[in-house]
């Protein structure tokens, strides 16, 4: 079965989202998303800073500002884990 996320936000807000490809099975996507460009940089700030990376895991990681809140489904493939931020400057 397919699932949905819905969200709504009043201020600027950033997801990192990991999942399993739809086109192949085992390998993974994460993908950054936003609404605006203060939330992008939040993001951005929340992956060059080691404490912030030290709190994101799960599938989901939303990020408002300095908060970040994480969040697992029960599909057991993939759940972020980020050690290495250098990664995501280069995307």
């Amino acid at each position: 079965s397919e699932g949905g996320v819905s969200a709504e936000s009043a201020g600027g807000i950033a997801a990192l989202v990991g999942f399993e490809s739809p086109l192949r099975d085992g390998r993974s996507v994460v993908a950054l998303l936003y609404n605006s460009e203060p939330a992008r940089l939040a993001a951005l700030a929340a992956l060059a800073s080691p404490g912030s990376v030290a709190r994101i895991r799960g599938d989901t990681a939303v990020i408002r500002g300095s908060e970040i809140n994480v969040f697992s489904s029960n599909s057991g493939y993939f759940k972020l884990s980020v050690t290495h931020s250098s990664f995501f400057h280069l995307v």
